[in-house]
Order: C-alpha cells, then structure tokens, then sequence
C-alpha cells in the first residue's frame, strides 16, 4: 500500500511539471512552443511550394496577402501578371522568432531567375483561426548604391524596406514595344500611390534613358520618382531611381534620366511613384 501511495504521488509530481512547463496564452489555452515552430516552419515551406508552383489558390490558403486585401481582385490580376517573368530557384529560412503566442517573424532568403540571391526579406507569421498563415505585404529592395551590382550575384546587399505607397491598380501605366524603345502612358496617377508598368522590356549593353512629360493638378508641389525595377512575388527590386520636380508640359522640352548601372538582363519594369497630393498624368519614352 506505501508503495502505491508512493507511486501514485510521483505520478502527481511528474504531471504536475510537465503541465507547468507547457505556458498558458491569453486565451487559457496551453501552447508549445517547439510544435509551434514546427508548424510555422512546415507552413513557410507550404507556401512556397505554391509560390514555385506558381499557384496562386495555395499561395493565398497559407497566407494573408495584404496586397489583395487592399486592392482585391485587380490586385489578384496583377499577381498573377507578374509570374510571367520570374521563377523561383530557392529559399532559405535564415531566422525565426516567436513572437508571442499568435506571431512569429523570420526572415527569408529567396532567389530568382531574374534576379538572383536578394537580402534576407522579414516576414510575419501569424495564426489566424487556429492556422498558421504567412503575412505577405508588398516590399522593396533598393540595390541602386551597391557598386557591385550584378543581376546574377548570389551575395547583393540592399536596403529591405514594406512599400511606403499604396499600389494603383485602377489606373494602369499602359506600355508599347517598337523595337528598342518602349513607349508608355499614364492618364491618372493619384497623389501617395505608385504604379508598376503592365510589361517588362529587356536590357542589353549601354544605358536605360527615360524620356518624357509630366503634367501634375491640384498642387503646387510636385514630385515623381521613376524607378527600373525587377518584380518577383509582391517584392520590387530597383536598379535605378530617378526623380523629377517640376511640370514638365507635353509640348515643351522633356525631362531625360539617365541609368547607367542597370545589369543586362530581362523582366525589367518600370515603377512610378507619385510622393505628394496631386493628381498626374504623363508619357515618354524608354531607351536601351
């Protein structure tokens, strides 16, 4: 009999710590931390699976993309656009962080055909009705101060940032090829948002040059930043920034940028971004 009580007191004990060792969340409901990052690991590699795939139904059943909450399913469309002209090679979890009981962050390292190895890019991993979800959000990757840029280096540095903008996708920046030079057009471009040119074009020897007008109402302040991108996935990688401030009329002398550290290679878009209030419209040229 003292050896039952013995016993059945060890057992008490050993439950005791094991159900005190696993934390409690706010909710009352216990956690494990170990499961949990296995299963917030297992739904990164989900994820990307589909991103490889080029499945866009799995892509948005294991995240929560910010970008089709804000611009629904224009915004839909334009994802599905843009994996024309990229596929993932890789990725690599480089770091992971829980959070909280409800969030994780890690940071990811993905590289593409087109551009080759980016920084480590952050993410969010949140549960959302009891499943782990990615948090994926529109990001920017500024490489235009690396000085040894190439589109196929597998070691880039460069600054990692969420797009302070929101995108248009009412409003389109319309583009036709001739040969070597590719026109554009924009008939409205609101004041705090950015748009992203519905074709790339191809980059071979020289310098990129942008020419055209811009004609911006409703403020007397003005400033359009046009920048050379590479988009893979919601993540826009600029090669080149430029910027003008000024009305610049369609029947006067047009403004010219010049890009002289653009890799060759293919996928190239253009991104323009319209940092005040007004509303812009403009055209021009682009030059390989």
């Amino acid at each position: 009999m003292n050896f039952l009580r013995r016993y059945s007191l060890v057992m008490i004990v050993s439950l005791f710590i094991i159900f005190t060792t696993i934390p409690v969340s706010a909710q009352g409901i216990r956690v494990d931390p170990q499961k949990d990052e296995v299963d917030v690991i297992s739904v990164i590699n989900k994820y990307y699976e589909a991103v490889e795939k080029k499945d866009i139904d799995d892509m948005l059943k294991y995240s929560i993309d910010k970008r089709v909450e804000k611009g629904g399913n224009n915004a839909l469309e334009f994802i599905k656009s843009t994996f024309n002209d990229s596929q993932i090679l890789n990725y690599k979890v480089t770091s992971i962080q829980r959070v909280d009981s409800e969030n994780y962050k890690a940071t990811i390292q993905e590289t593409w055909d087109i551009t080759g190895t980016l920084p480590d890019l952050p993410y969010v991993i949140t549960k959302e009705n009891n499943s782990w979800k990615v948090v994926k959000e529109a990001l920017s990757v500024d490489l235009t101060q690396n000085s040894s840029l190439n589109s196929k280096s597998s070691n880039v540095n460069g600054k990692v940032e969420k797009q302070p903008l929101d995108q248009e996708y009412e409003a389109s920046a319309q583009i036709s090829l001739f040969a070597s030079v590719l026109y554009w057009n924009i008939e409205q471009l609101t004041g705090g948002k950015y748009l992203i040119s519905n074709q790339s074009f191809s980059k071979s020897g020289g310098s990129v040059e942008l020419k055209g007008w811009q004609e911006i109402v409703t403020t007397d302040s003005v400033y359009i930043q046009y920048r050379i991108t590479k988009h893979v996935n919601g993540t826009d990688v600029f090669y080149g920034t430029g910027t003008v401030q000024n009305q610049v009329p369609q029947n006067g002398t047009w403004f010219s940028l010049v890009y002289s550290n653009v890799p060759d290679g293919s996928g190239y878009r253009i991104y323009f971004s319209n940092i005040n209030n007004g509303v812009m419209k403009g055209a021009g040229n682009a030059y390989n």
